[in-house]
């Protein structure tokens, strides 16, 4: 038997949502013995309504859960966002947000455009990066992506 690669995961709840999920590496040994090796933890947090607010991701490392990065989530009336935030050891508190993904919403569910921002060296204003439109009939099935 060859010696195999997976993952494992474990996840928590509290009551019908996600709290933690946590992602181990699994390795089959020659001999059948299997370990499971801790690599990751998501840590989720949601508003009174249920929506995802934010997704702190951590990181095994020497034997204990490091926070690196966390990603927060804001839903308006025709706009949905992500911001990403690393962990600044030294402070022991997230830094202003480096990065952000806009999703501009027709109706509901479509989605008109995207675009990403970038803070240049996590201090200033966002700058635009790049965008997509996304072209599509409702009630198509595949919309198209073009990029400017």
């Amino acid at each position: 038997m060859q010696n195999e690669c997976m993952f494992a995961y474990n996840a928590e709840y509290d009551g019908d949502a996600l709290t933690t999920l946590y992602v181990y590496q699994k390795k089959t040994s020659r001999r059948g013995i299997v370990t499971l090796t801790p690599t990751r933890q998501y840590q989720y947090a949601y508003d009174a309504d249920g929506r995802l607010l934010s997704r702190t991701s951590l990181c095994w490392h020497r034997g204990e859960w490091l926070t690196m990065g966390r990603l927060d989530y804001t839903t308006g009336l025709t706009t949905y966002s992500v911001e990403y935030s690393r962990w600044n050891p030294r402070s022991q508190q997230f830094d202003q947000p480096a990065e952000k993904m806009t999703y501009t919403l027709i109706g509901d569910s479509l989605v008109d455009h995207v675009c990403c921002y970038q803070r240049p060296k996590g201090k200033g204003d966002y700058q635009l990066l790049w965008q997509t439109y996304v072209i599509g009939l409702p009630e198509a099935d595949d919309n198209y992506l073009t990029q400017e």
